[in-house]
Protein backbone atom coordinates (compact mmCIF):
# COMPACT_ATOMS: atom_id res chain seq x y z
CA UNK A 1 0.00 0.00 0.00
CA UNK A 2 1.60 3.57 -1.06
CA UNK A 3 1.82 5.80 1.49
CA UNK A 4 0.69 9.13 1.30
CA UNK A 5 2.97 12.58 2.24
CA UNK A 6 2.06 12.74 5.66
CA UNK A 7 2.20 8.99 6.57
CA UNK A 8 5.98 9.59 5.11
CA UNK A 9 6.92 12.88 6.64
CA UNK A 10 8.12 13.25 10.72
CA UNK A 11 6.96 16.87 12.52
CA UNK A 12 8.92 17.79 15.56
CA UNK A 13 8.68 21.34 17.03
CA UNK A 14 12.23 22.51 17.76
CA UNK A 15 12.68 22.76 20.95
CA UNK A 16 14.01 26.68 20.92
CA UNK A 17 13.05 27.84 17.68
CA UNK A 18 9.81 28.59 16.55
CA UNK A 19 9.62 26.16 13.72
CA UNK A 20 8.94 22.21 12.91
CA UNK A 21 11.60 20.14 11.65
CA UNK A 22 10.24 17.88 9.36
CA UNK A 23 12.22 14.54 7.87
CA UNK A 24 10.87 12.89 4.95
CA UNK A 25 10.92 8.98 5.91
CA UNK A 26 11.23 7.94 1.87
CA UNK A 27 14.39 10.39 0.92
CA UNK A 28 15.71 11.09 4.76
CA UNK A 29 15.71 14.65 3.79
CA UNK A 30 15.35 17.15 6.62
CA UNK A 31 13.41 20.72 6.36
CA UNK A 32 11.55 22.95 8.21
CA UNK A 33 8.60 24.85 8.51
CA UNK A 34 7.94 27.98 10.07
CA UNK A 35 4.80 28.36 13.07
CA UNK A 36 2.05 30.67 12.73
CA UNK A 37 3.72 34.21 13.07
CA UNK A 38 1.54 34.67 16.75
CA UNK A 39 2.67 31.07 17.77
CA UNK A 40 6.46 32.11 16.90
CA UNK A 41 6.91 34.85 19.99
CA UNK A 42 6.01 31.92 22.75
CA UNK A 43 8.31 29.78 24.54
CA UNK A 44 6.86 26.25 25.00
CA UNK A 45 4.24 25.90 22.61
CA UNK A 46 2.18 22.13 22.38
CA UNK A 47 0.34 22.03 19.08
CA UNK A 48 -1.10 18.99 17.29
CA UNK A 49 -0.94 18.26 13.75
CA UNK A 50 -3.15 16.54 10.79
CA UNK A 51 -4.42 16.20 7.98
CA UNK A 52 -7.69 17.23 6.70
CA UNK A 53 -9.77 14.54 4.16
CA UNK A 54 -8.38 16.84 1.15
CA UNK A 55 -4.51 16.45 2.10
CA UNK A 56 -4.63 19.93 3.82
CA UNK A 57 -1.67 20.01 6.91
CA UNK A 58 -3.49 21.49 9.69
CA UNK A 59 -2.27 22.84 13.19
CA UNK A 60 -4.11 22.90 16.13
CA UNK A 61 -2.94 25.41 19.54
CA UNK A 62 -4.52 25.30 22.90
CA UNK A 63 -2.97 28.78 24.34
CA UNK A 64 -3.53 27.56 27.89
CA UNK A 65 -5.34 24.68 29.06
CA UNK A 66 -7.66 25.74 31.77
CA UNK A 67 -10.82 26.14 30.11
CA UNK A 68 -11.20 29.32 31.65
CA UNK A 69 -8.56 31.05 30.23
CA UNK A 70 -7.49 29.14 27.39
CA UNK A 71 -8.64 29.74 23.36
CA UNK A 72 -8.04 27.23 20.75
CA UNK A 73 -6.60 27.73 17.14
CA UNK A 74 -7.11 25.79 14.21
CA UNK A 75 -5.06 26.86 11.28
CA UNK A 76 -4.49 24.96 7.74
CA UNK A 77 -1.30 25.41 5.35
CA UNK A 78 -2.75 26.79 1.70
CA UNK A 79 -1.49 28.84 -0.51
CA UNK A 80 -1.55 32.74 -0.46
CA UNK A 81 -2.39 34.88 -3.54
CA UNK A 82 0.77 34.66 -4.80
CA UNK A 83 1.17 30.61 -4.74
CA UNK A 84 3.33 30.62 -1.47
CA UNK A 85 2.26 27.84 1.30
CA UNK A 86 1.58 29.40 4.71
CA UNK A 87 -0.44 29.01 7.51
CA UNK A 88 -3.58 30.55 7.19
CA UNK A 89 -5.98 30.72 10.57
CA UNK A 90 -9.24 28.99 9.91
CA UNK A 91 -11.05 29.84 13.04
CA UNK A 92 -10.86 30.57 17.30
CA UNK A 93 -12.62 29.27 19.47
CA UNK A 94 -13.33 29.70 23.58
CA UNK A 95 -12.36 26.72 25.51
CA UNK A 96 -15.52 27.83 28.01
CA UNK A 97 -17.60 26.81 24.66
CA UNK A 98 -15.73 23.55 24.68
CA UNK A 99 -17.00 22.94 28.28
CA UNK A 100 -20.17 24.63 27.82
CA UNK A 101 -21.36 22.04 25.29
CA UNK A 102 -20.34 18.91 27.49
CA UNK A 103 -22.32 20.55 30.44
CA UNK A 104 -19.35 19.37 33.25
CA UNK A 105 -20.74 20.40 36.29
CA UNK A 106 -17.67 21.86 37.65
CA UNK A 107 -16.50 25.40 37.55
CA UNK A 108 -14.03 26.94 34.50
CA UNK A 109 -11.41 26.91 36.80
CA UNK A 110 -10.64 23.21 37.50
CA UNK A 111 -11.42 22.34 34.04
CA UNK A 112 -8.52 21.25 31.63
CA UNK A 113 -8.94 20.85 28.17
CA UNK A 114 -6.44 18.82 26.05
CA UNK A 115 -6.63 17.93 22.24
CA UNK A 116 -5.96 14.67 21.45
CA UNK A 117 -5.56 13.99 17.84
CA UNK A 118 -6.34 15.11 14.41
CA UNK A 119 -8.11 12.66 12.51
CA UNK A 120 -9.28 13.73 8.96
CA UNK A 121 -11.74 16.88 9.50
CA UNK A 122 -11.79 16.00 13.19
CA UNK A 123 -9.97 17.45 16.34
CA UNK A 124 -10.69 14.67 19.19
CA UNK A 125 -10.31 16.87 22.67
CA UNK A 126 -10.74 15.28 26.21
CA UNK A 127 -11.68 17.65 29.07
CA UNK A 128 -10.13 16.87 32.62
CA UNK A 129 -11.27 18.06 36.14
CA UNK A 130 -10.29 16.63 39.19
CA UNK A 131 -7.34 14.86 37.34
CA UNK A 132 -9.33 12.80 35.58
CA UNK A 133 -10.74 12.91 32.14
CA UNK A 134 -14.36 12.56 32.29
CA UNK A 135 -15.64 13.55 28.82
CA UNK A 136 -14.35 13.21 25.33
CA UNK A 137 -15.78 15.85 22.45
CA UNK A 138 -15.08 16.18 18.54
CA UNK A 139 -14.74 19.15 16.70
CA UNK A 140 -15.27 18.88 13.12
CA UNK A 141 -12.74 21.48 11.68
CA UNK A 142 -14.97 21.74 8.10
CA UNK A 143 -18.82 22.72 10.04
CA UNK A 144 -17.47 23.43 13.65
CA UNK A 145 -20.09 21.44 14.68
CA UNK A 146 -18.96 19.95 18.38
CA UNK A 147 -20.44 16.10 19.11
CA UNK A 148 -19.96 14.59 22.83
CA UNK A 149 -18.65 10.95 22.62
CA UNK A 150 -18.68 9.80 26.06
CA UNK A 151 -18.21 10.79 29.79
CA UNK A 152 -14.46 8.60 29.95
CA UNK A 153 -10.99 8.45 28.82
CA UNK A 154 -9.78 8.01 25.11
CA UNK A 155 -7.69 8.28 22.76
CA UNK A 156 -8.26 8.16 19.30
CA UNK A 157 -5.50 6.64 16.52
CA UNK A 158 -6.35 5.09 12.65
CA UNK A 159 -5.01 1.34 12.68
CA UNK A 160 -4.19 -1.31 10.06
CA UNK A 161 -5.83 -4.18 9.97
CA UNK A 162 -4.25 -6.39 12.67
CA UNK A 163 -1.95 -9.18 10.98
CA UNK A 164 -3.49 -12.10 12.62
CA UNK A 165 -6.68 -11.46 11.23
CA UNK A 166 -5.24 -11.90 7.59
CA UNK A 167 -6.15 -15.11 5.74
CA UNK A 168 -3.12 -17.41 5.97
CA UNK A 169 -2.85 -20.58 3.99
CA UNK A 170 -5.14 -22.60 6.46
CA UNK A 171 -7.90 -20.60 5.48
CA UNK A 172 -8.47 -19.17 8.85
CA UNK A 173 -11.45 -16.90 9.58
CA UNK A 174 -14.43 -15.79 7.09
CA UNK A 175 -12.37 -14.53 3.77
CA UNK A 176 -14.82 -12.81 2.46
CA UNK A 177 -15.43 -10.78 5.58
CA UNK A 178 -12.02 -9.99 5.93
CA UNK A 179 -11.56 -9.07 2.52
CA UNK A 180 -14.27 -6.06 3.17
CA UNK A 181 -13.13 -5.41 6.43
CA UNK A 182 -9.25 -5.71 5.20
CA UNK A 183 -9.08 -4.83 1.84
Amino acid sequence: MPLNEFDRLVYWKHFSQPYIVVLDTGTLRLSRMDLPPPLQDMGSTEFKLGLTKDGRLSLVFIDHFLASKGMLAVWFRRADGDGVEKWMLHKIFALSEFVDFSMCSQEYHDVIVHPAEVIGDFLYLSLCYDGYTRCCLSLCLETDKVNKFFDHSVHPYIMACPPSLVCNKGGFGNQSYLRQCCG
